[in-house]
């Protein structure tokens, strides 16, 4: 197994579902499920370029997600990240992508059915428990949990990833990230080489 097999795999399932000149891998999940590591680490495997739409925004902003959304309301950082996906979607540049989406991104409108249609779609699947661990220490950095004590986060984890998974669920690949970046990689392409060969 190699990246270029890997990477035909991903231009023959792109193609099955759409027209698009460029493969796009679009990376779903929760908050830090993991979606900018792996990510990094799946476009550097397969040679792509990583497209992570948080760091996007909060660049042509010019400020942290947390005080956008403090300043604008969650319903314009939403469309933000929409209109962000459209245009990634239209790019006719013809260099292929891993886009690393915003937690609740596919959750929003059509998006998730467009990820669908114009690409493959990833879900990294955390366990309550792990997202919990990785995100006690990260609530700063976050403008849906930053004001969360423990127990708060904990509820708010169990009940918008239950909202959340409907969505998820419907990606292409779910591949389980309840340990390292490096173990995800792997099942990832295990997943896809499989998947290719099964075709």
């Amino acid at each position: 197994m190699n990246g270029n097999s890997i990477s035909c795999y991903f231009v023959n399932f792109a193609d099955t579902y759409s027209d698009c000149k460029t493969v796009k891998i679009f990376l779903i999940g929760f908050m830090a499920a993991g979606k900018s590591t792996v990510g990094r680490a799946l476009a550097d495997r397969l040679g792509f370029d990583l497209v992570d739409t948080d760091i996007v925004i909060e660049e042509r902003m010019c400020k942290p997600l947390a005080e956008v959304v403090a300043t604008r309301g969650e319903e314009f950082f939403r469309s933000l990240e929409s209109a962000l996906l459209d245009e990634i979607i239209a790019s006719d540049s013809s260099v292929n992508i891993v886009v690393a989406c915003g937690g609740g991104m596919p959750c929003f409108g059509d998006n998730m059915a467009k990820m669908l249609t114009h690409g493959t779609v990833i879900y990294l699947q955390s366990s309550e428990e792990a997202l919990f661990d990785r995100l006690l220490g990260d609530k700063q950095h976050r403008f849906l949990i930053c004001n969360k004590n423990a127990d708060e986060l904990s509820e708010y984890i169990r009940t918008t990833l239950a909202l959340r998974s409907r969505y998820y669920c419907k990606a292409d690949l779910i591949v389980a990230n309840n340990g390292t970046a490096a173990d995800c990689l792997a099942d990832i392409m295990q997943r896809a080489e499989l998947a290719r060969l099964l075709r």
